[in-house]
């Protein structure tokens, strides 16, 4: 009994349905096409076996751009163009198997989006965890389709995947794979957004539940995944190449805005000025039209923590990453500005509200005009009952005098202090920490009385005073 069919270019088996290898025995040598007809010729050949090739606009769009545009092809072919070319002929030859679908396990669909197309693979999970592939889907976006915002163009691939994948899915729950982290609230939305107005029915046509998973489409086996570059490297250059095209139409705004004779009077955002500017700079500096989800009152701090810890940002830019998220909600400006003031890491080391004040070399000219005084201790009781000893430095010749205390209370230290001065002379400047046995009223007063300026080390920085630091660890 015959076990496979050969049937118009695809083997048929008990396994599935796999491209026929008897029919891209030539593909391996196929020539690097030079003119128009002939990357139509490979592109024909492609785009009949697409329905096995996942994710084909990642590595065919450089090429169907030459036939969009009319350029000549041997004159603009490039290295880009020959990596491309090259991958294709090795993913019709990685012999990829389409499964048969089991309606009694869950279909997952995981979809993806770019600038340049659409895709989408559905699949099912054997019971060693295994994917088993059950169809592709592959788009490329026309020129309109280009400037739509990030998540139009990732719900036009989860869209793209519920119209072609119909017969496997409706009327059964299934998962759908994203990574773009704004569409797992595409059931919550209160209001239905333009963006979603045209496909609203074709999506409560369906039951399922959107997961966030980044690299959701790196999922193919390793013989493929090394064909294709990876989602996250691609995405950073497509936020690159977005924000190019989005700049040079905020300038064209801008300019028209210039040129109009009626002043337009722009919106407020919040009754608080401070934030009210914050917002319009923020607004201003997005896309107009850029298509938002609002997420869950409960994942909202959540949220921004989880940004904000990344890397410690400002509310300018947490609001700026929150959008690119895809996400945004009414009091979005507040809830940063308020996360990141009650940030005790960001209050300590916030130049813009304290400035910029590096730490400076003390210079000290003449000896005993510039000393530091530093404790040492608790340390171990000795026989005369001493427990703490005191360090002067001379910061010009580093000469350094220790005396024994019994107790670090400002009279001791008074006391001493006083006694090291007769001996050798009263400084200019006595440098110091913030201790209790050093900022007080009683060395306050001697310090007015004789003339000496107090001078005290920067907090939580122990270089203001590398010094005494040095001596007090030595001794």
């Amino acid at each position: 009994m015959q076990k496979k069919v050969r049937l118009l270019g695809f083997v048929v088996d008990e396994k599935g349905i796999r491209v026929d290898k008897s029919k891209c025995t030539n593909v391996a040598n196929w020539p690097i096409p030079t003119t128009k007809k002939q990357v139509q010729q490979f592109m024909g050949l492609v785009n009949y076996l697409r329905s096995h090739i996942p994710m084909i606009y990642r590595v065919a769009a450089p090429i169907t751009d030459l036939i969009k545009d009319n350029k000549d092809v041997k004159k603009h072919w490039t290295n880009k163009h020959t990596e491309c070319f090259e991958a294709i002929k090795k993913i019709l030859q990685a012999d990829l198997l389409i499964n048969y679908p089991d309606f009694e396990k869950e279909f997952i669909i995981a979809c993806d989006a770019s600038l340049y197309g659409a895709a989408a693979v559905i699949y099912q999970e054997d019971d060693k965890g295994r994917h088993k592939y059950v169809g592709f889907i592959s788009s490329t976006l026309s020129p309109a389709q280009r400037r739509w915002s990030t998540t139009k163009r990732e719900l036009y691939a989860i869209v793209l995947a519920l119209k072609k994948f119909h017969t496997y899915i409706y009327g059964r729950a299934f998962r759908v794979l994203t990574d773009h982290r704004a569409l797992v609230y595409l059931h919550l939305q209160k209001v239905v957004n333009p963006m979603m107005a045209g496909w609203i029915e074709t999506i409560l046509d369906f039951t399922f539940e959107v997961v966030n998973l980044p690299g959701a489409m790196n999922i193919f086996p390793d013989l493929l995944s090394r064909l294709y570059s990876p989602v996250k490297n691609e995405s950073k250059q497509l936020v690159l190449e977005e924000s190019k095209v989005q700049s040079a139409e905020r300038a064209a705004r801008h300019f028209k805005r210039r040129g109009a004779k009626n002043v337009v009077k722009k919106k407020r955002y919040s009754k608080d000025h401070a934030v009210n500017i914050f917002a319009t700079q923020v607004i201003e500096n997005a896309k107009e039209d850029l298509d938002y989800m609002t997420t869950r009152d409960e994942d909202r701090d959540k949220l921004l923590q989880e940004i904000h810890m990344f890397g410690h940002y400002g509310a300018q830019a947490l609001v700026r990453e929150v959008h690119s998220q895809g996400l945004h909600w009414a009091n979005v400006y507040e809830d940063a500005k308020r996360l990141v003031s009650s940030c005790p890491e960001c209050q300590k080391h916030n130049i813009a509200k304290r400035g910029w004040h590096p730490l400076k070399n003390v210079v000290s000219l003449q000896p005993m005009s510039h000393v530091s005084v530093d404790l040492a201790g608790p340390l171990t009781l000795t026989f005369e009952g001493y427990v703490y000893v005191m360090i002067v430095t001379n910061l010009c010749t580093k000469y350094v005098v220790v005396r024994p205390l019994k107790t670090k209370e400002p009279t001791s230290i008074a006391r001493e202090l006083i006694k090291v001065f007769g001996d050798y002379s009263f400084p200019v400047i006595i440098q110091s920490d913030h201790g209790g046995e050093f900022q007080n009223q009683l060395l306050q007063a001697i310090s007015e009385n004789l003339g000496i300026q107090r001078n005290y080390s920067t907090p939580y920085a122990a270089r203001g005073n590398d010094e005494q630091v040095e001596c007090a660890r030595v001794e």
